[in-house]
């Protein structure tokens, strides 16, 4: 099977850098979209001619792994390319590298639904749009689909903080756009730092940051204008430098679960970027929060 490979090369603009001068978390996916959307017109299936059909994609499942940083004016490539096609589903695969070196800063994967754009209901994926993406294809290979893990239960303590969808959150398919979910589970990370007495100036005072090194985050329904979300966390498989945070976002009042995300940090030196013991005193802090 031979997969079509796009690629497009992108510049990190000084608003998309975090405090720390990287690349937010969530311009990673905003980039995947776009590199996305883009070698999908390629191939003959632009946003115009999915409207044409009456279909379009949703993502259910995105992972991605951060190797190292990327910094305001890096120039950074997008490799992305199919990797298989089920009944109603398909896997898509990303590289991020940078071009001088070929060094590979970030991976990841979105596993997306064909649509039917009437109904809302997953539709067959045509054998035509099949071709279109896999042209060389002997036979349709389908992948073993990676399901979310099981989430530890919650500890008797759960940090929760409320969200209203603003209008600068939605995208033209007027919900809630993927990365932006990611940007509300960074807030809630933050929030729930302050609230224990971490916040970032003392963070910078003990000389060390808490970077992601990996999110899976699992989109199950659209938020929309004006809903009122919930957004919760908590802490599980503590180690020496690291730890697993756990997120859920629950639409409001009804508790409906919309989305959540189980979300690897590691505790890094601010000036060696090596990875730090976290400190006793920051695990007595949070010691409600963390599943043993």
């Amino acid at each position: 099977m031979s997969a079509v490979v796009f690629e497009r090369t992108f510049r990190i603009r000084y608003s998309e850098c975090d405090l720390y001068g990287h690349l937010k978390d969530a311009q990673y996916i905003r980039l995947m979209l776009e590199t996305a959307f883009d070698a999908s017109a390629n191939v003959g299936y632009s946003f115009e001619k999915y409207q044409e059909i009456g279909c379009h994609w949703i993502i259910r499942l995105t992972e991605i792994e951060y190797l190292r940083p990327l910094f305001y004016d890096d120039i950074v490539c997008v490799r992305t390319w199919v990797e298989d096609f089920q009944r109603v589903r398909s896997l898509r695969r990303y590289e991020f590298s940078r071009p001088e070196t070929n060094e590979l800063v970030a991976q990841a994967v979105t596993d997306w639904v064909f649509l039917d754009s009437k109904s809302g209901y997953p539709k067959s994926i045509p054998p035509e749009i099949i071709t279109a993406y896999l042209p060389e294809r002997a036979e349709l290979i389908r992948k073993t689909r990676r399901r979310f893990p099981n989430p530890s239960p919650p500890p008797k303590e759960v940090f929760r903080m409320e969200r209203q969808v603003e209008w600068r959150d939605l995208d033209i398919g007027q919900h809630v756009n993927n990365a932006v979910y990611l940007a509300f589970l960074e807030e809630c990370a933050v929030r729930h730092f302050d609230s224990k007495q971490w916040p970032l100036a003392k963070l910078n005072k003990e000389g060390f940051g808490i970077f992601a090194q990996r999110h899976i985050i699992e989109y199950l329904q659209p938020a929309i204008l004006g809903d009122m979300l919930r957004v919760s966390t908590w802490l599980s498989n503590i180690k020496e430098d690291s730890a697993t945070r756990h997120f859920e976002i629950h639409l409001q009042p009804d508790q409906q679960l919309i989305a959540r995300s189980r979300s690897d940090y590691v505790w890094a030196d601010l000036f060696s970027n090596r990875p730090v013991r976290i400190p006793e005193q920051f695990l007595q802090d949070f010691s409600d929060n963390i599943v043993l």
